[in-house]
Order: structure tokens, then C-alpha cells, then sequence
């Protein structure tokens, strides 16, 4: 887990609560189908993918706000879930890195 500070401190309200409870209710929807379509790439040779890859996944199996696989996408890689990098932030172009084993604790 990272150490440096959040940009927005969890104690902000927003709409139906606090942004760590937004979190981890997006997370509890779809961090395990993000953590699939990481794995999913690597383990067919494709580790770059274009964000618009990842919304159509997450898509596919949950129906969530645009914004959603982003957020997860990020709090993963915080979480050590994963790493990534971006190839081409203009094209929204990022690279899988590696991949954690499956843990019971991963979704």
C-alpha cells in the first residue's frame, strides 16, 4: 500500500458517502473484473492495452459509471495488486507489468 498521501482526503463527502466508502463499494463491484482483464492480458501475451479495452471488460460484466475502471485500475496498483505503465497517456495506451498470484484477499 502506498505511503504518500492521497490527493483527496477520504473524510470528503460525496454523494451517498464518505470517498472511501465510494471506493471500496466500486471496488466490491468490480475490482475482481479488473484484476481478471490484467491477468487475462498477460497470460495471452498482450500486456498493452488502450482504457477504452478496460471499460469495455468491466463493461461487459457490470454496468458502472465511465470513470469506475479507472479508479479501480488505480487503487489496485496502490494496493499492490499489480504494476503498470503508461505508454502513451495521449492515446490512454498503458503496459501490464506484473501481476500478483491470486490471493483470497485480492478482489
Amino acid at each position: 500500500m502506498s505511503t504518500q498521501p492521497s490527493l483527496f482526503d477520504d473524510s470528503d463527502s460525496e454523494p451517498g458517502g464518505t470517498h472511501a466508502e465510494s471506493l471500496s463499494r466500486v471496488r466490491s463491484k468490480i475490482g475482481a473484473v479488473v484484476l481478471e482483464f490484467l491477468r487475462e492480458r498477460v497470460a495471452t501475451g498482450r500486456p498493452e492495452f488502450a482504457i477504452s479495452d478496460l471499460h469495455a471488460y468491466v463493461t461487459a460484466a457490470h454496468g458502472v459509471a465511465p470513470a469506475s475502471p479507472d479508479r479501480i485500475l488505480r487503487d489496485g496498483r496502490q494496493r499492490g495488486l499489480y504494476e503498470y505503465e503508461v505508454v502513451n497517456r495521449r492515446r490512454s495506451l498503458y503496459r501490464v507489468t506484473r501481476v500478483n498470484p491470486p490471493t483470497q484477499e485480492a478482489a
